[in-house]
């Protein structure tokens, strides 16, 4: 029982020989034949996942301060942790429709559901990606909505990758915008230079 002859012993152990017991088995068909569907219903259900109904179902919760379980979790971390998991699993299956998911959490303005956006933002989307055409003004509203830690850095990219330095296309009116908030009382550096930039050019 002296584990420093286990190691040895395992060398010169008699293995047993292998047993034929026929062809393979293929897991799908044994599945399908057993709840009697074909292989491909299996794979593509008639009925897909109401996506849709679930999250909103767990934006319930979204608020709830309870404490759940052992009381080592809020509830409504639990409900934010589950939201994202299921969009980045409806992401897997319909990946056009992430992008409306964050948009939508971002025209909340709320700092939990941006912080959100911007987790499932991170998780999804490449370095190198472009801005969004089209959502300068929604995403420009999100310089002002306090998130913290991790989401600010996200953020603070998210809107350095929309309003990059070369474009030219920024609207008269965002850019009068951005001149009237430059001046805002507790904006950090970032905020302040980023809209330096928009109203400057």
């Amino acid at each position: 029982m002296d584990m420093k002859w286990v190691l040895p012993l395992a060398l010169f152990e008699k293995r047993p020989t292998p047993v034929e017991a026929g062809p393979p088995v293929d897991g799908e068909v044994l599945l399908a034949e057993s709840i009697g569907v074909s292989r491909d219903a299996l794979r593509h259900p008639v009925d897909p996942f109401p996506y849709d109904e679930v999250l909103i179902g767990i934006e319930q919760y979204f608020g709830r301060q309870q404490l759940v379980g052992s009381g080592a979790s809020m509830l409504e971390a639990m409900a934010v942790d589950r939201w994202r998991n299921i969009a980045l699993l409806e992401y897997t299956q319909f990946p056009d429709r992430i992008k409306g998911r964050m948009l939508g959490l971002f025209a909340s303005r709320d700092p939990l559901r941006v912080a959100l956006g911007l987790s499932l933002y991170r998780a999804v989307t490449p370095l190198s990606a472009p801005g969004w055409a089209g959502a300068d003004e929604l995403l420009f509203d999100l310089i002002g909505v306090p998130v913290s830690g991790h989401a600010e850095a996200v953020l603070q990219g998210l809107l350095e990758r929309q309003f990059a330095p070369e474009r030219k296309d920024i609207s008269p009116e965002l850019r009068a915008s951005a001149r009237m908030r430059s001046n805002d009382p507790g904006l950090k550096s970032w905020q302040r230079e980023l809209l330096a930039r928009i109203g400057g050019a």
